[in-house]
């Protein structure tokens, strides 16, 4: 049997497969199954003393597999790197070629882009050594991510408890959403209002105008007054068309896709998190089987450049001539731009044989793979396409002293919009109405059909999602494509976040260690200094800076601000006394302290009997508001402020995150509220749930046998109260303590839940609000109280369907029956949630 010539070592086993059917019987090849060394487990691994060097050890479980490479080597003439072409692949090559040189094998390495035929041959045939300044950047980076780790996270092991950590980039993205939130929490909403008219030129179909100027300029309607001045001068005046405008826009195709992009597109499409879009693309990458063979079906998926080879961008106009019309096509190719500081080392991520279209390959992908090549195909050829051309018009009307403005959008030409659609970031909106505006003249007179006022109120900030994240981590230079689906991850399964539907919100361990690292380590949780440090380390790729050179000038910082923490840094472990009186016995203050269940307060005269305790974790908790306010306890003192009785002997109750809030921090609650807690008298054991719209505790309503208080629980079916009588089990709905609109009846509102579909557990139940007088009486509606009469009909109340708040009266015209078809709404009666006296 005659000898393989050649080994071809790549990093898994996925790839291995794919790359031996390309290569002949003169080839060998072998997985390293990712790093074969790195730094050791348990000892920082780095001697400061002696320059930053490195002692990598072997990695656990990888003995076996460089004893396997070593035998390989022995049976070959020569031996090729294949590892993933960037940093990390680097430098994974440079420590198995210190492995098997003593082999005395010649060595070299080989970055393969695309693993086809034709990717593959053409690198066989540009063979070069490896990077040192690949290598040097990794290895700077690895270093300094261990001085932080290592030098802070025993830090916090000690202040506060074992297990937690720290890091260069995952800190200063924790810092982004822990400051997000305190926006959140420290934003007033504003009133404002709007008025728009609705007008009609004679013989054509009438369209919305909204108010914008008076006088010439920008008009302000801070409050109903205002607008009601308004409105009625608008009521009486004459609508003549002042100006018409019209403009040809151009929509240019985005470029291809870069790493932080793709994972961004697969977030606010799919919610897909960073890390499963990655390991979907990696296998789409090393390679699938089709009927034409094994082959990968994109080109390498970690990259920040949009440059294109110019093999590929001709495929990909040879595919638009064939398929698309010949206006589609360009006149001359589309070459983008890159950042000033995007690595130019790789294409942007593309399908390696265009001519594969999504419909080919779908039989022989999964679902998801199915859905990351559709989009990664479609925006790639989508980017050679003609632009699109948008016919914008904007309509001013003048009636009186006031300017009334309508804009309309009407596409002329799709272009590469027949392809793809960008998607728009959350919480942002299109620039224009999608509906065509009729043909309009100058001085043309209107007839005003309707107006309308309409309470709005400022929004804040939004909190970050997987892709918003990434986004503002891209735009700070923080982190590289590499590195964001890592950096996500991390920081949620350290339980520094948590997810609310697909946002992040800051758990109080998150915020304490946030807090901690800004007051003691400034330097490391700033944006601008973590930003040149990543900046630094791009120069030693480069080979304009030498590793030692960034490492000395990291870690001085870093040792100064460490030695000021360890004398300075408050223990939680050991309790931190508050600048707030216990709520109990009102002679100690509150002391916060941790252990393995969390962060709770007790008083400092617990030793001479003070029993009081509160969930610093609950205590953090905001109870959903039906007003639109956003105030939430952030320290001990206004957490202790709302410590109730106990209904039956009177002791102040002790609040703690209940099982179900438990739940909830790890992503599997389902009653709505992701984040509650619970109050419970340590002496009668009475408990009720914290942290929702509802009261915990009412004194002012009774359960069905006439007994008062009721205490708020939550059950299989949604919340409710219950009686805190010993022996009566009897329960009560969930009052709204807002009248029913229904023409002639004497009921009020409840709250109850609903199935959504056929689904039996409790997280696929909508909240809706119902006559408590059912089924005498139907009257239902869902969405948000608002508790301000109704401006038209003056209803006590008016609900809040998303941004639009209308009114809750049926017959009333700015109900949602007036305002949309969607009246099922108003015309279900499910059952009531509220479940039955066990």
């Amino acid at each position: 049997m005659a000898l393989a010539k050649t080994l071809v070592i790549v990093e898994s086993p996925a790839k291995a497969r794919t790359l031996a059917r390309y290569l002949g019987s003169g080839y060998v090849v072998r997985a390293s199954k990712g790093h074969v060394k790195d730094l050791p487990k348990n000892t920082l691994g780095v001697r400061v003393e002696e320059g930053f060097e490195p002692q990598w050890v072997v990695v656990e479980g990888r003995g076996p597999v460089l004893k396997e490479l070593k035998e390989a080597a022995r049976a070959v003439d020569r031996i090729l790197l294949a590892t993933d072409p960037d940093r990390e692949g680097e430098a994974i090559s440079y420590h198995i070629a210190e492995e098997l040189k003593p082999l005395g094998k010649p060595i070299a390495r080989v970055w393969l882009r695309e693993i086809t035929q034709r990717g593959v041959r053409e690198s066989l045939k540009e063979l070069r050594d490896i990077d040192q300044n690949l290598v040097e950047a990794q290895f700077a980076r690895r270093i300094l991510d261990r001085l932080v780790g290592y030098q802070i996270s025993p830090l916090l092991w000690d202040k506060v408890w074992r297990g937690l950590s720290a890091g260069r980039v995952q800190s200063v993205a924790l810092r982004l959403i822990v400051e997000r939130e305190r926006e959140i929490e420290r934003f007033v909403p504003q009133e404002y209002w709007t008025v728009r008219a609705l007008v009609q030129p004679e013989g054509r179909p009438a369209f919305w105008v909204r108010l914008v100027r008076q006088a010439g300029r920008k008009i302000q309607l801070p409050d109903e007054a205002s607008a009601r001045a308004a409105e009625q001068v608008l009521r009486k005046a004459k609508y003549v068309v002042l100006r018409v405008e019209k403009k040809r826009k151009h929509r240019t195709p985005p470029p291809p896709f870069i790493t932080a992009k793709l994972q961004q597109a697969a977030a606010q499409r799919w919610r897909w998190p960073a890390l499963k879009t990655m390991t979907i693309a990696q296998r789409l990458y090393e390679g699938v089987d089709l009927p034409q063979g094994r082959m990968g079906l994109i080109t390498y998926m970690r990259t920040d450049s949009v440059r294109i080879s110019e093999e590929a961008i001709q495929a990909a106009r040879a595919f638009i001539r064939e398929h698309f019309d010949a206006r589609d096509l360009p006149a001359t190719p589309r070459r983008f731009k890159a950042k000033a500081d995007a690595q130019d080392a790789h294409e942007a991520i593309r399908p390696t044989h265009v001519d594969l279209t999504p419909d080919t390959v779908r039989p022989h992908l999964s679902p998801d793979e199915a859905r990351l090549y559709e989009l990664v195909w479609q925006r790639f050829v989508a980017s050679q396409m003609a632009d699109a051309e948008v016919d914008v018009t904007t309509v001013t009307v003048q009636a009186g002293d006031y300017e009334l403005e309508a804009r309309g959008e009407v596409l002329v030409y799709p272009g590469y919009l027949r392809l793809y659609q960008e998607e728009l970031p959350e919480a942002e909106e299109p620039e224009a109405d999608a509906e065509r505006l009729p043909p309009l003249k100058e001085d043309e007179v209107l007839a005003l059909q309707d107006l309308e006022i309409k309470q709005n109120f400022t929004q804040p900030p939004p909190r970050y999602t997987e892709a918003t994240l990434i986004r503002e981590l891209e735009r700070r230079g923080i982190g590289r494509p590499s590195t964001y689906a890592t950096i996500v991850s991390i920081i949620q399964n350290r339980d520094y976040v948590m997810k609310d539907r697909q946002f992040f919100r800051p758990t109080a361990l998150g915020r304490l260690v946030c807090d901690l690292l800004e007051r003691f380590f400034p330097d490391m949780m700033d944006y601008d200094y973590t930003a040149r440090v990543e900046a630094s380390l791009d120069e030693v790729e480069q080979g304009k800076k030498r590793r030692q050179e960034i490492l000395q000038a990291f870690y001085q910082v870093l040792l100064r601000q460490i030695r000021k923490a360890r004398k300075d840094m408050p223990s939680y472990k050991q309790g931190v006394e508050q600048a707030t009186s216990c709520p109990a016995c009102g002679e100690g203050r509150l002391i916060l302290r941790w252990s393995r269940n969390g962060g709770f307060f007790h008083c400092s005269r617990q030793t001479e009997g003070c029993t009081y305790k509160a969930d610093y974790e609950a205590a953090l908790m905001t109870p959903t508001s039906e007003v639109g306010t956003r105030e939430a306890p952030t320290d001990a003192a206004t957490a202790s402020r709302v410590a109730p009785p106990c209904p039956r002997c009177g002791r102040p109750m002790t609040l703690r995150p209940s099982f179900a809030g438990t739940l909830r921090r790890r992503n599997l609650g389902t009653l709505g509220n992701r984040r509650i807690g619970e109050w419970k008298c340590p002496v009668c054991q009475i408990r009720a749930v914290h942290g929702t719209s509802w009261p915990a505790i009412r004194t002012d309503r009774t359960c069905a046998a006439g007994h008062a208080p009721i205490v708020l629980r939550s059950g299989p079916y949604g919340y409710y109260y219950r009686c805190t009588e010993p022996d009566c089990k009897a329960t009560a709905p969930l009052y709204a303590d807002v009248p029913c609109l229904a023409d002639g009846c004497p009921g009020e509102m409840v709250a109850r839940f609903v199935r959504r579909g056929n689904a039996s557990s409790a997280q696929h139940r909508r909240l809706f609000y119902g006559c408590n007088r059912y089924p005498a009486c139907s009257f239902t509606f869902s969405g948000t109280i608002v508790r301000k009469a109704c401006p038209v009909c003056g209803a006590p109340y008016q609900v809040q369907l998303g941004r639009q708040t209308v009114c809750a009266r049926p017959t009333c015209t700015r109900s949602a029956r007036k305002a949309s078809d969607a009246t099922t709404a108003f015309e279900r009666s499910p059952q009531s949630a509220t479940p039955k006296p066990k």
